[in-house]
């Protein structure tokens, strides 16, 4: 291992195995944070109060700022569930693996279990939970129109696959039916259902009269399926990360 300097914010160790480059932050980048418009550097530490652990530093009135460019900057734990989230100079951030938060608790089925997040904007999957294993349910909840896509399979206790795409006061499930190995549409409001649709053979004419418009749930089936946790899993490594701050 060796070390190079780029500068008093960027100090990094850079590990070098075979092809493959890893880069770790510095102790430096990790314990001090360069705040926008102030000279010099504020003091990263690590305050731990009522089921709250924070990374952060203290500005002029003595609050804690949220901040970690090396860890979560927050840890909240209420009974067995443990929510990890990252922040720099108290502003929600994704990490390197592209999320915001990482919940850890216990489902229905008594098994650990993942729900990740990551920050609000369109055309992203915003939401992935399940067991740590895998993938069971995903949502999109800033789409176009102001539309709604969730899909799950086989989530906590529920035994079907289903994409649902949610307009309004006005829901349309696509069901993968088992028996007849094919998808039912059924389209739902507050007064009921609306229409059951089998095969789904009438898809797009349902969705203009039901929806206003038409949502093709498929791309987001397919998307869902290719799901894999391409994270950390394993909350005692982020705890790990956290330690360096005592």
């Amino acid at each position: 291992m060796k070390f190079i300097s780029i500068g008093l914010t960027a100090i990094a160790a850079i590990a070098i195995s075979g092809c493959a480059i890893e880069s770790e932050k510095s102790d430096f980048i990790c314990l001090n944070a360069d705040v926008p418009g102030e000279t010099g550097f504020r003091t990263v530490g690590l305050f731990e109060s009522r089921g709250t652990t924070t990374v952060g530093y203290l500005n002029d009135a003595l609050n804690v700022v949220r901040h970690s460019e090396c860890s979560a900057a927050s840890v909240t734990t209420e009974g067995s569930k443990e929510t990890f989230a990252w922040f720099t100079f108290g502003n929600a951030i994704e990490n390197e693996d592209g999320l915001h938060s990482q919940e850890f608790y216990v489902n229905s089925s008594q098994s650990e279990a993942l729900l990740v997040t990551r920050l609000e904007r369109e055309g992203i999957r915003a939401i992935e939970d399940g067991p740590l294993n895998r993938v069971s349910y995903a949502e999109w909840p800033f789409e176009q129109n102001g539309i709604v896509v969730q899909v799950e399979d086989q989530h906590d206790l529920n035994t079907y696959f289903e994409g649902r795409a949610l307009v309004g006061d006005t829901r349309k499930l696509k069901r993968f039916d088992d028996n007849l190995a094919q998808y039912t549409c059924t389209y739902i409001d507050e007064s009921g259902v609306l229409a059951i649709d089998n095969g789904c053979v009438n898809e797009n004419a349902f969705d203009v009269q039901f929806l206003g418009l038409t949502v093709n749930l498929d791309s987001y089936v397919t998307e869902f399926k290719g799901l894999r946790r391409s994270y950390e899993t394993d909350k005692e490594e982020l705890w790990d990360e956290i330690a360096r701050f005592r």
